[in-house]
């Protein structure tokens, strides 16, 4: 499934997916409040629609199927 985040949880949740990837996977240096907090924040997230790829295959809260964003 493809769509827009709805709510505060599914923002936060696509900034831990941009995490993962950036800082885990491709090794991104990070700052002491993404480190702390393990989501990539930025100024723009607020003004920005934030797209979610879903596996609805997954279990759990719609907010921990996002695989991508």
């Amino acid at each position: 499934e493809v769509r827009l985040a709805r709510n505060e949880a599914e923002i936060a949740a696509a900034q831990e997916v941009r995490y993962r990837v950036f800082y885990d996977e491709l090794g991104a240096r990070k700052d002491l409040f993404q480190a702390q907090d393990r989501r990539d924040a930025d100024r723009f997230d607020p003004l920005c629609d934030h797209l979610l790829v879903l596996d609805t295959s997954l279990p759990g809260p719609e907010h921990r199927r996002i695989v991508g964003t």
